[in-house]
C-alpha cells in the first residue's frame, strides 16, 4: 500500500484516542499518530530504537541467574508481542524485548533465534 495522503491530527484528538487505544506501557504513547484518508488507516510512526546510555549499564546490572530464554516459534515470528504476552502477561512490552535483545527491525524477530528475557522489574529505569 503507498499512499502520499497524510492527515495530522489535533493533539487534543490525538490524546483521547491514545488514551482509548493503548495501554500505559505501550511504546506508542509518546509517537505520533498519522491517518491514510486514502485508505481511512489510523497509525503510529514506525517503531523508532531510542538510546540512552543509561539503559545498556541498567541491563549489565541484570545478573545472568534472573534471564530467562525463549525460542521464537512459527507461531511467533515477527510478533514480539505475542511473546511479551506470554512472558509478561501484556502484549505492551514487547519494545522492551527488542531492545534488550538488540533486535533493531521485527524481521528480526524470526523463527529460531533464541531471545533473552529480562525480569520485568527492569522496565522501571
Amino acid at each position: 500500500m503507498i499512499t502520499n495522503k497524510i492527515e495530522n491530527i489535533d493533539p487534543v484528538q490525538q490524546s483521547k484516542l491514545k488514551g482509548r487505544l493503548l495501554d500505559f506501557s505501550s511504546r506508542y504513547n509518546n509517537s505520533k499518530m498519522v491517518y491514510y484518508s486514502d485508505f481511512n488507516i489510523l497509525t503510529f510512526e514506525t517503531y523508532d530504537r531510542t538510546y540512552n546510555p543509561e539503559t545498556k549499564e541498567k541491563f549489565q546490572e541484570i545478573r545472568e541467574d534472573e534471564i530467562k530464554f525463549y525460542s521464537i516459534t512459527r507461531g511467533t515470528q515477527y510478533k514480539p508481542y505475542l511473546v511479551s504476552q506470554d512472558v509478561y502477561g501484556d502484549p505492551g512490552y514487547w519494545w522492551f524485548l527488542m531492545e534488550f535483545n538488540n533486535i533493531f527491525d521485527i524481521e528480526d524477530f524470526t523463527v529460531g533465534k533464541t531471545i533473552k528475557i529480562p525480569p520485568i522489574t527492569y522496565l522501571s529505569f
